[in-house]
Parts: C-alpha cells; structure tokens; sequence
C-alpha cells in the first residue's frame, strides 16, 4: 500500500517502486521523474470514468475529502466500492462500473466500480459520510 502524507489538506503519495491507476479528478499534481498515461474505464451507468496511470519514483499530490484507504482485492472476492468514494487501484484489477442497489441523489441507481483480480483498492470516506 502507499505510503501517504497529509499536507495542507493535500495528500501526498510516495510511489517508491510501485505504479498506481488514479481517477484523474483526485490527482493535484505529480513530481517530473513520475510517468503518466492518461486512461479511461467506459461506463454505461455514469459518465466514462478519466484516469491516470502513473508510475517512476517520485510522489503524487491527491486532493482528497479525507483520508486515503485501502482494501485487499482478491481473484475469489471482487470489491465494489461507490464512486464518490472511490479514488483507484494498485495491482492486476479490472474495474467495471455498475450500478448499485439503491438510488443516488438524482432517483438513478446510484454507480460504483467492481474491482476484480488481484491488488489493492483505493478510496477516500470522509468522515461523518457512509
């Protein structure tokens, strides 16, 4: 799991030798030695979700509600995580975006992603939220 540092509200993100896949919209800024590649996940549910592959060494500035978690991803028990609260992943997943069981803020089934494979998901649950 990444190391992480809260500063100024700001999360900075200590890559070391790992690489990570980010929602783009949580990312502040990265270090110049950290290479990006610029992804996507379709979605049929919500809007395709923008991504960001970084890797190298160096840290990766995520401005985050709150703090950044983690959870273990296995090939026998996918994850599924609401979108709002989720931030990316580490490892050999594949996210799928789907719709949940309940509805969001505008009447529509609210979306998450569905992390299959083996890794780490990411996310951020600010405090007092569900």
């Amino acid at each position: 799991v990444l190391p992480a540092t809260l500063l100024l509200g700001r999360f900075a993100v200590d890559l070391g030798d790992e690489s990570v896949y980010l929602r783009e919209d949580w990312v502040f800024g990265f270090e110049e030695p950290v290479m990006f590649e610029n992804g996507r996940v379709p979605s049929e549910v919500a809007p395709d979700l923008d991504l960001v592959h970084l890797s190298g060494m160096g840290q990766v500035l995520l401005g985050l509600p709150g703090p950044l978690r983690s959870t273990e991803v296995r090939h026998d028990a996918p994850v599924t995580v609401p979108l709002q609260h989720w931030v990316g992943w580490q490892g050999q997943l594949s996210p799928r975006v789907v719709a949940l069981g309940w509805e969001g803020p505008e009447g529509t089934p609210a979306p998450a992603v569905e992390l299959s494979g083996e890794g780490v998901a990411l996310l951020c649950v600010p405090a007092g939220t569900t």
